[in-house]
């Protein structure tokens, strides 16, 4: 270190050096306080920093450089630097005015209009404690009782800046002059304000306030509030535009056209911008096609304040039906030539004029318009105040006519839409009173298709792995309502490509009799991992799909896991009783037996969630909060301190291991009181004796309680000083009311005051607003409680089907809808006839062995046989399912897809615009903002499988001198058998010759005829008496040395002594005897236990390495010999 130091110096000014000795070496805890952010960076380097100080002060306003000379030491060894390294730092200045808001000096903004806070920014950091706001003045004055400087703002996150907060008055120069002495920055430096510099001045005018002009109004076919139909008038806001042009005609049905809503005035036919300012103008004033018959066409003026937003309503009562005030009005509001040219336009999302078709009735319209082949329309005609029916009411689309009925309803029936059927126009009729619905057009049902089901037979390959695809296609005709699958025909192309698109192969395939294929290929041994595809194509009939499968290099899973909760009933917490939970995990081998004296390591983690009983999710309960925060709260009850305490403590590594039955059991203690519910997640690592592992959790929900309080507004907002409605309910866990429970509820309300603190600095203080209130609950219905909110913004609070009938095909669908309230939707499902495959009970059989697989397919509800049925089986290992969970998907999802209701729904009281002087109100403030800003205000507005049982080994396969078969075919797929058909009797029997590998296998049977379906499953597990698993790299570089992991495992009742050997080639066994091929140990297994035992193996040539294990029972007159080879 003193080494490194000598070679640091310090030139400042015009290159005077300081010298070393007027640098002073920090020690470790100094450096450690001083540099604590930057040595957590570098944690575990902190040999890489040195730090020193200066002995005198340094001078101010002044750069220096730090250099560390060349040839400097290092403690890693004997090299030293070769090039010189600097640095730089400033020291500060002396406090000063580097800048203000606004300047006349600036580039980019020299004035700001009226009432537009001004800044000041320093050079240095201030000292809050010192910014007085007497010690700032500013002139001109208006009055005493109008000032100027209304506030000081200064924040620590811009601690250089000052904000004044202030009443300026347009065309005004303003000075400001700050109280010398007084102000300081944070290094003990004052403010001295120089006479000779410039003046701080800022320039208010109004011209720096574009004038923009706004015309704000709902526009388009709207319906008038049938409140206001007594005094009808149409209201919209306008901000400095001095005169509009305001034009009334009343109109009938037969004048609507699709674009008569449009106003293109500034545009051209390509809808792009005219530039030119007096075509815009021509435009403008030019006379817009407005249909029907003229009411009023005038020019008003506004009589507009600057920048202040107006609304102007319009009365419409002289020009509506005088007995009942309805009637059919368009409505255009545009500028004058004049009031257009004296104001600026922000072009984006800015309207120049307003048009309205404007339906003033009391009708009320909702009608569905279904795609079935007649093309039905049902209306639904009711009174738009009340939702009563109304009869006797004409409607009409299409020159046909009906009449509702009692109940407001009528059918049409008109003629099958087509591609170029245009929208329609829905009129109804009651007396002078007439609505129309325009648009109105049908969803076309779609036309046949066809639709592919593609499945493999594991879907994760290594590469020079067989895969094998099976595939299913139907062309689903549209028949009436129901889509029906039938038999396709014709030869599919198909392309095979790896992850990187490089094609691998080009093909076709014929589809069978039953609409199905099978492809079979096999992947390069230099194939790209990822995920490779195969794109299928039936060129006639432009169907494609595509199917996708995984390539990757992994290593077999040898057994599974899985996690289990004792007790399955709910968990609440207690005050002073301990509760516990038992988790259990197990191991099972794949090829039988469990996982005994496995290394299990367990996490469990506890944080609060949130719950909400069943069928209450419209209602909210608490909220969820991380433990960390409760961590900071001091004022946690002791038993919420012993909760947490508790569930923190959970959150640590706990080891332990499997017994004799592969399992392990954790005890989880519980106690204390929370607010919250809390979800404990508990998750075990099991790892095998070679060093194998797999993960397996489960969790549970800890209830703070017995009973839930929920509560829900009525409205989501309110008026300050206004009651807020809100209902309450308690339930069980279950959802279940409960009665006459107290709730004490307390709502709180936030908010920001502006005020000024000692120094008069404008501050903006946090204030709340606490209500607690009390009501009984009801197991009948919700309770009402309401509060009178005294602070605006947004507040919050917490506490604590039909009958199924066998003909309807899948996915009928019900829809029922109450005027006033949310429709409902009743989806009522029924599965269609299909047949299912008999599991059978599990035995055990032994590798390469030949077993017989019977499958009976019968039908689901008759249990009749199902002849000529093809059946596709798989037989598959299941250790590489379980690497990337693949199942096959139901063919019922697929040819017999999920229908819409293809039901068109058009509802008139969306249009419907509902008199809210609130909204205008805030609406004007928004445009108001916008005025200096960029931005513009808007108007608001199967079957199943066999269970496994433990079976017993045949001693006549394993007689005395009998020759171990060595297995060496280890593919994984046992059986790919694509297509055969059942007899008579709706059965099917496929031999199949097991691989080599000791493992449960799952079996898949799939049937399939033209119109039904039928899946089926279980497993089979295939072992040894004795079984040995080696644990091998899959390669090794020239040189290497390795210990390969060696698992035996005795899957008998009796202990047994074992004799174990390898025999390696192109590899050389580490034994104490050099060049010995072959290399063994004799150990004693009890019964059903396994060992672990290495072989220590070095590389003798580049090139491929081959390896047989072999184990064994000594030859024994009185007992079989038992033993298991692998290559």
């Amino acid at each position: 270190m003193n080494e490194i130091f000598k070679h640091i110096c310090v030139v400042h000014g015009d290159g005077i050096t300081m010298e070393n000795k007027e640098l002073e070496l920090l020690d470790e805890d100094t450096a450690e306080n001083e540099f604590k952010w930057y040595l957590n960076q570098k944690e575990g380097n902190r040999q890489e920093y040195i730090a020193f100080t200066f002995k005198n002060d340094l001078l101010k306003a002044t750069e220096y450089t730090i250099l560390l000379t060349q040839d400097c030491p290092s403690a890693e060894g004997p090299l030293k630097t070769t090039t010189e390294w600097s640095a730089e730092f400033c020291t500060y200045e002396p406090l000063k005015i580097i800048d203000w808001f606004p300047n006349i000096n600036d580039e980019d903004q020299q004035t700001v209009g009226p009432g537009q806070s001004w800044s000041i920014r320093f050079n240095n950091s201030l000292d809050h404690s010192a910014i007085k706001k007497s010690i700032f003045k500013v002139e001109p004055i208006v009055s005493d009782l109008e000032k100027v400087l209304l506030g000081i703002e200064h924040t620590n996150d811009y601690s250089k800046k000052i904000t004044i907060l202030n009443n300026s008055q347009p065309n005004t120069v303003y000075t400001l002059s700050i109280q010398p002495g007084i102000l300081k920055d944070v290094y003990g430096q004052t403010f001295e304000q120089d006479p000779t510099e410039e003046p701080i001045q800022f320039h208010v005018e109004e011209s720096n306030s574009p004038l923009y002009g706004i015309l704000r109004g709902e526009s388009g076919l709207i319906i008038m509030d049938p409140g206001l139909l007594y005094e009808p008038h149409y209201s919209f806001i306008v901000c400095n535009y001095s005169e509009l042009i305001i034009r009334i005609n009343r109109v009938k049905p037969e004048h609507y056209k699709p674009n008569v809503l449009k106003f293109s005035a500034g545009f051209d036919d390509d809808n792009d911008y005219v530039e030119e300012e007096e075509d815009q103008n021509e435009a403008i004033e030019d006379n817009h096609n407005i249909p029907g018959e003229e009411l009023l066409n005038e020019i008003i003026q506004t009589n507009c304040q600057r920048n202040e937003p107006k609304e102007i309503r319009i009365s419409l009562k002289a020009y509506l039906t005088k007995s009942s005030g309805v009637g059919q009005l368009f409505i255009f509001i545009t500028t004058t030539k004049k009031a257009y040219k004296e104001c600026e336009h922000r072009y984006w999302g800015n309207t120049r004029a307003i048009l309205v078709w404007l339906q003033c009735t009391r009708l009320a319209v909702d009608t569905f318009a279904s795609s079935n082949k007649d093309g039905t329309l049902t209306a639904l005609v009711t009174n738009l105040m009340t939702g009563i029916p109304i009869d006797q009411a004409t409607v009409s689309i299409l020159n046909q006519k009906e009449m509702t009925n009692q109940q407001g309803l009528c059918t049409i029936g008109r003629c099958k839409p087509q591609e170029n059927t245009k929208k329609e126009i829905l009129v109804v009729e009651k007396g002078d009173d007439l609505y129309m619905e325009v648009d109105i057009y049908p969803s076309r049902s779609t036309d046949d298709v066809y639709v592919w089901h593609v499945f493999n037979d594991r879907g994760l390959y290594r590469p020079k792995e067989d895969v094998h695809i099976k595939g299913y296609v139907r062309l689903v005709k549209i028949e009436g309502e129901a889509k029906i699958p039938t038999y396709a025909q014709g030869v599919i192309d198909y392309i095979i490509c790896d992850p990187r698109r490089e094609q691998l192969q080009e093909s076709k395939v014929k589809l069978n009799r039953y609409g199905a294929f099978d492809i079979k290929f096999t992947l390069p041994d230099n194939v790209n991992l990822g995920t490779g595809y195969v794109e299928f194509r039936l060129p006639d009939s432009k169907s494609e799909t595509t199917h996708y499968f995984e390539i990757q290099e992994f290593r077999r899973p040898e057994y599974v896991v899985s996690s289990m909760i004792r007790s399955s009933t709910a968990y609440y917490c207690h005050p002073t009783v301990d509760k516990y939970v038992v988790i259990s995990c197990e191991g099972k081998l794949f090829a039988g037996g469990y996982l005994s004296d496995a290394s299990v390591q367990w996490i469990v983690q506890a944080e609060s969630t949130t719950y909400t009983p069943a069928n209450r999710s419209d209602y909210i309960f608490g909220r969820a909060q991380s433990f960390s925060y409760f961590s900071r709260n001091k004022d946690l009850t002791p038993a919420r301190k012993a909760l947490l305490l508790m569930l923190i403590l959970f959150f640590i590594y706990f080891q332990g291991k499997t017994d004799n039955k592969g399992q392990h059991e954790i005890r989880i203690i519980y106690h204390g009181i929370a607010q919250e519910p809390i979800i404990v997640r508990a998750l075990a690592a099991i790892t095998d004796l070679n060093s194998q592992t797999q993960e397996t959790g489960r969790d549970f929900l800890i209830h703070p309680c017995r009973y839930y309080v929920g509560f829900r507004y009525v409205k989501s907002c309110g008026k300050k000083g206004e009651p807020v409605r809100t209902e309450v309910i308690v339930t069980d866990i279950d959802g279940n009311l409960i009665n006459d429970i107290l709730i004490q509820c307390e709502v709180i309300g936030y908010g920001k005051e502006q005020k000024e603190d000692q120094n008069g600095l404008t501050i903006f203080e946090e204030i709340t607003d606490e209500q607690k209130l009390t009501v009984v609950s009801s197991n009948k219905d919700a309770v009402i409680l309401d509060y009178i909110p005294k602070l605006d913004g947004g507040w919050g609070g917490g506490g604590g089907g039909g009958g199924e009938r066998r003909d309807w095909i899948p996915n009928f669908t019900v829809h029922a809808e109450l005027i006033g309230s949310t429709p409902r939707e009743m989806k009522v499902t029924d599965s269609p006839y299909r047949p299912a495959i008999a599991s059978h009970s599990m035995s055990l059989e032994t590798p390469s062995s030949t077993i017989h697989i019977d499958i009976d397919v019968r039908q689901y509800v008759n249990n009749a046989p199902a002849k000529k049925a093809e059946v596709c089986l798989i037989v598959v290992d299941e250790a590489i399912l379980s690497l990337t969970d693949h199942k096959l998907q139901s063919l019922l999802e697929i040819f017999y897809p999920g229908r819409s209701k293809k039901i068109t729904q058009f509802h008139s009281r969306t249009r419907c615009l509902l008199f809210d002087p609130q909204q205008v109100e805030h609406l004007k403030k928004k445009i108001k903002e916008s005025l200096y800003s960029d931005e513009d205000g808007g108007w608001g507005g199967g079957g199943g499988g066999g269970g496994e049982r433990r079976g017993k080994f045949k001693s006549s396969a394993y007689d005395l001198g009998q020759k171990i078969n060595v297995r060496s075919n280890f593919n994984p797929l046992a059986c790919w058998t694509p297509s055969s058909v059942t007899d008579s009797s709706g059965r099917v029997s496929i031999e199949i010759k097991l691989p080599d590998n000791l493992t449960r296998y799952r079996v898949w049977a799939l049937a399939t005829n033209d119109k039904q379906y039928g899946f089926g499953e279980m497993s089979l597990t295939v072992q040894l008496p004795i079984m040995i698993r080696p644990s091998l790299p899959r390669f090794l570089n020239y040189g290497d040395t390795a210990y390969f992991s060696v698992i035996l495992q005795n899957q008998t009742d009796l202990s047994l002594q074992l004799h174990t050997g390898l025999k390696a080639t192109n590899a050389k066994l580490l034994t104490a005897q050099a060049n010995r091929p072959a290399f063994g140990y004799s150990i004693v297994l009890p019964p059903n236990k396994r060992a672990a035992i290495t072989f220590p193996i070095e590389t003798v040539h580049a090139g491929t390495a081959r390896f047989q294990f072999i184990v064994n029972t000594p030859r024994n007159k009185a007992s079989p010999s038992l033993g298991d080879a692998i290559e």
